[in-house]
């Protein structure tokens, strides 16, 4: 039952984080979603920033399989590889997305803690970055550009937001939007071959 309950307010956590934001979410308003007594909240978690951590360190799509990059010899191909997992990972849970973009977005001093939870991830494809331009495969000028760049194309299109107007089709089939955002990634890296398609 405990571990039931601990549950339900992870989840309600999450789904109120995402639609209002950690400050405007209070944790009476959590427990009334769970359906769960205001004192687990402390009991479980310690607080309401307790409480932020362990929805990310339950949902946070960390599920990256790295194995199949070891097969790959070009960093291009690499990269291709992280882009699809990475939006293949957002894609299956919109809600921690948008709690990562609503904390950018006010400049939260709870971004670093939350950020710790991708860093691996933005380490390889910096990785990989390097070693593209190391091999000739890659034209880039300045790595940290080059990676801030790549983090704003796969993390910021994924809340077009109220943009939809504006759009034909949103959101766009997952393949389109692997293949597209893959290419613009590519193309923005120098890459003017085959391998940007």
């Amino acid at each position: 039952m405990s571990e039931d309950v601990k549950a339900r307010i992870l989840a309600a956590a999450k789904h109120l984080f995402a639609q209002k934001g950690f400050k405007a979410t209070s944790i009476r308003q959590i427990c009334d979603e769970a359906g769960a007594n205001v004192a687990l909240v402390s009991y479980h978690f310690g607080g309401k920033e307790k409480l932020l951590e362990a929805v990310f360190d339950n949902f946070f799509p960390d599920g990256v399989e790295y194995a199949p990059m070891e097969e790959m010899e070009s960093p291009v191909d690499r990269l291709k590889f992280l882009i699809e997992q990475f939006l293949t990972l957002m894609r299956r849970d919109p809600e921690v997305t948008k709690m990562i973009m609503m904390e950018i977005n006010v400049g939260s001093e709870r971004l670093k803690s939350i950020l710790s939870h991708t860093l691996s991830f933005w380490k390889r494809i910096r990785d990989e970055i390097q070693s593209g331009v190391e091999q000739g495969e890659l034209d880039v000028q300045s790595i940290d550009q080059a990676l801030a760049q790549v983090m704003g194309v796969l993390i910021h299109p994924l809340h077009a937001g109220g943009f939809e107007p504006l759009m034909e089709s949103w959101p766009p089939d997952l393949e389109v939007e692997i293949a597209e955002r893959t290419r613009f990634i590519l193309r923005g890296l120098g890459v003017r071959t085959e391998d940007s398609k």
